[in-house]
């Protein structure tokens, strides 16, 4: 610690570190909603493929040589559109636990931080406090010797 007693800030966090941790947290967060816009477009894609699939469907009725036509289609654009949900709800599920698992470990940083900076505080304030009781006493002994010195009586 400096003379001037003021603290070292070297190893406690700065304005600028909780800061840079602040952006890093809503850069995740804005990622997550990015994601999950995203996984909303291609939900509305998908219900847009199977509006258009059962269309076909409708439409295709009218022959029974392209019913079975059609049919063979269908089927495989509700198995497309299965998996894409699948994929779609995978993707979203693994973004949010990644997400999470940032969250988690930026806080648990954050926090383990926090306690290091607020043991080094309980630290420097016990040496300030031995410190003060040091200076008292050398200032008690200083002020015994200058009693015993001053007493014309002691010296003899």
């Amino acid at each position: 610690m400096p003379a001037s007693g003021a603290r070292d800030s070297t190893s406690e966090p700065t304005e600028a570190t909780l800061a840079s941790i602040e952006r890093a947290y809503e850069r995740q967060r804005a990622a997550v909603e990015a994601s999950t816009e995203k996984l909303q477009k291609t939900l509305k894609r998908v219900r847009d493929a199977e509006r258009r699939a059962l269309e076909l469907e409708i439409l295709e009725r009218t022959t029974t040589l392209e019913l079975r036509e059609r049919m063979g289609e269908i089927a495989r654009a509700r198995a497309a559109i299965a998996r894409a949900e699948a994929e779609t709800a995978t993707r979203a599920r693994d973004d949010a636990r990644a997400s999470d698992a940032r969250v988690a470990e930026t806080e648990a940083t954050t926090d383990a931080r926090r306690e290091r900076e607020l043991e080094r505080m309980r630290r420097i304030d016990d040496l300030e406090r031995g410190f003060e009781r040091e200076r008292e006493r050398v200032e008690r002994h200083r002020s015994s010797v200058d009693a015993y010195e001053a007493a014309p009586d002691a010296r003899e």
